[in-house]
């Protein structure tokens, strides 16, 4: 003898739920590129994930690193954000140099500079909630 018609409807309207659950977990925070300038200074911040996966083509969001042959080192952070709006900051300073090797494609970037251009502070965050980059 089969099962009830009730039973059987409620059994996959649980299992339909119980899939559904599946696509809305997790955390998601949608970072796009921020940047406030002033002759004072500035920041920028946002994910490397949004910008790339971004409707616009005109955001951008990241840090470069580079190392002379007599060992200095140097790192410079950039953003532009959808409306075109820039900032960069640029350091020789050994921490901000390695916080600045640490993006990937994947990060979240935070980063802040006086009225010279000088990197101040630089953010580098890791998670999951922040949207991968996507090509």
């Amino acid at each position: 003898m089969g099962m009830p018609k009730n039973v059987v409807m409620g059994l996959g309207l649980g299992t339909l739920l119980l899939a559904g659950t599946g696509a809305l977990a997790g955390s998601r925070i949608v970072r796009n590129v921020y940047v406030s300038s002033s002759s004072a200074g500035g920041y920028a911040y946002g994910s490397l994930g949004n910008a790339r996966g971004s409707a616009d083509t005109v955001q951008y969001i990241g840090c470069t690193t580079s190392s002379g042959s007599a060992g200095d080192q140097a790192m410079t952070c950039f953003a532009k954000t959808s409306g075109g709006i820039t900032g960069t900051c640029t350091s020789s300073v050994p921490a901000l140099v390695e916080a600045a090797r640490s993006v990937t494609a994947d990060a979240y970037v935070d980063f802040r500079w006086d009225g010279t251009g000088k990197c101040l502070q630089l953010t580098v965050s890791h998670a999951s909630h922040y949207q991968p980059s996507v090509e």
